[in-house]
């Protein structure tokens, strides 16, 4: 009976060793590889952010503003591959974060300025992307519209002409021309893709841009047009340069008086205070 059992045994324990050598086998081939590729590209995995946001649906639908607030992320660049329903639910875990875990309780002063810093901390965050991007942008801009007017004024097409852009531009703007190149080459229409490639990048002069580009597309006065905007940008960017200089020109002789008086409160008051106390002036 002992022999059955230890043979019955052996057989599973031969079968189950088998069955794991050749999973781990198949595992390793290049046709489970291919396979489990093609599955993430099918089924990409869901983020977590996601899948509460599926959870708080009912709560989404009800937010009003929302098209704004895509705009905004938008705009920002969608860092960190932002969308709508991730803002809200990390506005919400960052609100109930530092409302439970930092936010003092017999405090209430304190405890509501914790909350309005969870609560505003992701719109400070995309306010300083966006402000970083539009910078980079402006610093861009000024080359395309240039490119554009001597482009266009030789009889380069549309086409080929941002085909080149989205090769020569780097940073935002490259990325939203090569978008936009792309759309250009399905729709053929660039009254139709402009509005899109505006509403991405969020800047007037961009408008003015594109307005330009599709009113005078069909006059023939693109490159007088674009030059002057292009003129315009350099002036700007210029202006903004020299008053960040004269600025931090500004700002050194602050900082000096506020490291000495910093000193001065951190060194000689205290011991001043401490003279006082063991009589010397008495």
């Amino acid at each position: 009976m002992n022999l059955i059992y230890l043979l019955l045994l052996s057989v599973s324990l031969y079968v189950l060793l088998s069955e794991v050598i050749l999973y781990l086998q198949n595992k390793r081939s290049h046709g489970y590889k291919k396979l489990k590729s093609f599955q993430k590209e099918v089924v990409p995995n869901e983020h977590i952010l996601d899948r509460l946001a599926n959870r708080l649906s009912p709560l989404l639908v009800r937010i009003p503003k929302k098209e704004k607030i895509e705009r905004f992320i938008m705009q920002a660049g969608s860092p960190y591959n932002l969308n709508f329903n991730k803002y809200v639910v990390v506005k919400l875990l960052l609100t109930l974060f530092f409302y439970y875990f930092l936010a003092p309780d017999n405090k209430p002063m304190m405890k509501a300025i914790y909350i309005a810093i969870g609560f505003f901390g992701i719109d400070i965050l995309l306010w300083s992307k966006k402000k970083a991007r539009t910078q980079k942008i402006e610093k861009e801009l000024p080359f395309m519209l240039a490119k554009l007017a001597r482009s266009t004024a030789n009889g380069v097409p549309m086409r080929e002409i941002l085909t080149v852009l989205s090769t020569r531009l780097e940073g935002p703007l490259g990325a939203e021309v090569k978008l936009l190149s792309a759309q250009y080459n399905v729709d053929g229409n660039l009254s139709n893709c402009m509005p899109k490639f505006c509403e991405r990048i969020g800047m007037e002069e961009v408008d003015n841009m594109a307005m330009a580009m599709v009113q005078s597309e069909q006059s023939g006065k693109m490159r007088t047009i674009l030059e002057k905007q292009a003129e315009i940008l350099k002036k700007k960017e210029t202006f903004l340069s020299v008053k960040s200089l004269k600025n931090r020109s500004n700002f050194l002789p602050l900082t000096t008086v506020a490291m000495v008086a910093a000193i001065f409160l951190l060194v000689a008051v205290p011991m001043i205070l401490s003279i006082m106390d063991n009589g010397f002036f008495k």
